[in-house]
């Protein structure tokens, strides 16, 4: 089975990431099948959206949201967050962008923009802390 080539993403657009305050790993290497992407994070440090008891170790730096992941095709430009296995989870997404400009405010926006996607991720981690109250109370 064939992967996926993608191209790599301008600098000038990690950077616009960067200067916003995230955190934005290297691109992957070769033969990762997400080759030349890369994924985005929001520090702590960083004000914007984030989910309440959510904290995790993202290259090094501690994030309160869930990473993303950037890459394209050359010709699109894909922002994803998916959480839910296999299948999309809700809150999850998969965006297309024809110009890398539009990636980069879409990514700005889930992090430092509108809070309602992060809104539906909250809720559902709230679904989740509940069911696993219930567990938790027979024992």
């Amino acid at each position: 089975m064939m992967s996926t080539k993608y191209e790599p993403i301008e600098e000038k657009f990690l950077l616009h990431l960067k200067n916003a305050g995230l955190h934005v790993s290297k691109p992957y290497k070769e033969g990762h099948s997400l080759e030349n992407g890369v994924l985005v994070g929001k520090p702590i440090s960083t004000k914007g959206n984030s989910l309440p008891d959510f904290e995790i170790e993202f290259h090094g730096e501690l994030i309160d949201a869930p990473p993303l992941y950037f890459y394209s095709t050359g010709h699109e430009w894909i922002v994803c967050m998916q959480e839910g296995i296999p299948d999309f989870a809700p809150g999850d997404f998969l965006n297309t962008w024809k110009k890398p400009e539009e990636a980069v405010e879409d990514i700005l926006d889930f992090y430092l923009g509108n809070s309602e996607r992060m809104k539906v991720k909250i809720e559902r981690q709230k679904q989740f802390q509940d069911r696993l109250a219930v567990l938790h109370e027979g024992e």
